[in-house]
């Protein structure tokens, strides 16, 4: 009887001990952290003890007071159950904040205030983790993402949805530490829509909060469109506080077209308050990113090599054979020939516009009006409208019309029509065999504007010029 009565006792002293103890949850059942837990208060040897579920597959990091703590002291440890286990000494964290978080993460998992008594203040006693733990993972879940998305050699676009949908848009994803998510910042390209997103968490109460926002710095257009704007600023809010659930939210930011390299700083604000009126204010630059523009090309110049139908024959008298005492007329170069011309390709194709007039997709703005070697034309889409004149002193007295079809990178065939003044001798003559007069030839000698087809291959002048500066 009195070893039952001490077993009684002991049990009651162990039912007591367990009834005292404080579990402050932080995270849900399948997140990270799962409790921090105290013993009783009368007890000031037993220290403070989080665990952890995930039996080593994350790590973590631990910051007192917003400095970050060396890992060798404040690291979670193999513990019972297949869990790890962080022992927090009383003395080293009395009055100060604690703060939790996956390690090169900015995501706050557990903020917790020791005061000088010895008893924690939970600062987030009853938050819940949203079920995406990533700003990546968020993104590929959401209904307004999950495959909408598509990748490109240029960036990430969004296929379908409400906002910024198709080809002339390109969206940017970035953490609430300004770091790129899903894909890094593409090459740019000239007069496209650049979207910047801002996935971070955030609280469903704000006793104090972080506002985010985009400030671009530079980034111009320069061509016959208005500048569309010059600044955005959107701000989102970051909150962890007392019962405060957090969930992942979304700031979106259309920056401005831009011809020119568009440099913008993803800036973060925090905002105390005290007594309900702002008490400080600090505002810091997570990151500072740049897209690099490509050009895109309205047009290119030429120099073709053409054989045109359009003869420009060329008349002088001679002495008639059958009597040298008169004179007749001889006719020169009345076949085809050929010309070196310069040509004007201008980069809107037909085949494009026809595929945008009557296709499912609409096809890119930059592709309507002009062409980038990032998002390039398909090869048979390569069909251009070009104007050319000739390469001698009468240069506007030789012009030409058609299109372009580039078979390689600055090589091209043309056809079309040639359209020059020629030189005409009026009335039917029968050249080398009848005879004139001087009053009569001159009489009949005269110029035209006359048509023909024309065609040849086009080289890119760029190509010329390196050959000639090689030389």
């Amino acid at each position: 009887m009195k070893n039952l009565a001490a077993l009684f006792v002991v049990a009651c002293l162990l039912a007591s001990f367990q009834s005292s103890a404080q579990t402050f949850s932080a995270i849900d059942k399948d997140g990270v952290i799962t409790s921090l837990t105290s013993e009783k208060k009368d007890l000031p040897e037993k220290d403070w003890t989080i665990n952890v579920d995930h039996a080593g597959s994350k790590n973590f990091e631990v910051l007192l007071d917003d400095e970050k703590q060396s890992a060798a002291e404040f690291a979670f440890r193999p513990s019972a159950g297949g869990k790890q286990s962080l022992v927090l000494e009383r003395e080293k964290i009395k009055g100060r904040a604690l703060t939790i978080r996956e390690a090169g993460q900015s995501t706050v998992l557990v903020q917790i205030k020791f005061a000088g008594d010895d008893t924690p203040e939970p600062l987030a006693p009853d938050a819940r983790a949203p079920l995406a733990k990533t700003a990546s993972a968020w993104v590929l879940t959401h209904p307004s993402y999950a495959k909408k998305l598509v990748r490109t050699p240029h960036g990430l676009q969004l296929k379908d949805g409400k906002n910024y949908v198709g080809s002339n848009f390109v969206h940017l994803f970035f953490d609430g530490s300004g770091h790129s998510i899903l894909t890094t910042v593409p090459q740019g390209i000239a007069n496209k829509q650049y979207v910047v997103h801002l996935v971070y968490l955030a609280g469903t109460k704000t006793p104090y909060q972080t506002t985010y926002s985009v400030d671009q710095k530079t980034g111009t257009f320069e061509g016959a469109l208005v500048l569309q704007g010059d600044l955005s600023k959107i701000p989102g809010f970051l909150t962890s506080s007392a019962a405060d659930n957090m969930e992942w939210a979304e700031e979106v930011i259309l920056l401005s077209t831009s011809t020119t390299d568009i440099e913008f700083d993803l800036k973060q604000t925090t905002i105390a308050f005290a007594n309900g009126k702002t008490n400080t204010t600090e505002s810091t630059t997570l990151a500072t990113h740049k897209i690099k523009m490509t050009t895109v090309y309205h047009g290119a110049f030429n120099i073709g090599l053409l054989n045109t139908r359009l003869a420009d024959p060329t008349y002088e008298l001679a002495q008639l054979a059958a009597e040298p005492a008169k004179q007749t007329v001889l006719e020169k170069n009345a076949g085809d020939r050929g010309l070196v011309t310069l040509m004007a390709v201008l980069y809107t194709s037909p085949v494009i516009a026809l595929e945008n007039l009557l296709g499912k997709d609409r096809v890119p703005n930059i592709q309507l009006h002009g062409r980038n070697y990032l998002q390039d034309h398909k090869w048979f889409e390569r069909i251009y409208p070009t104007v050319g004149v000739r390469l001698n002193d009468k240069v506007f007295e030789n012009l030409f019309f058609g299109v372009t079809f580039e078979v390689a990178r600055g090589g091209s065939l043309f056809a079309g029509a040639h359209y020059a003044r020629r030189n005409v001798f009026n009335g039917p003559f029968d050249f080398g065999k009848e005879a004139i007069t001087a009053e009569q030839f001159a009489a009949r000698l005269d110029q035209e504007w006359k048509a023909d087809w024309t065609f040849g291959a086009s080289i890119d002048i760029a190509i010329v010029s390196g050959l000639v500066r090689s030389k």
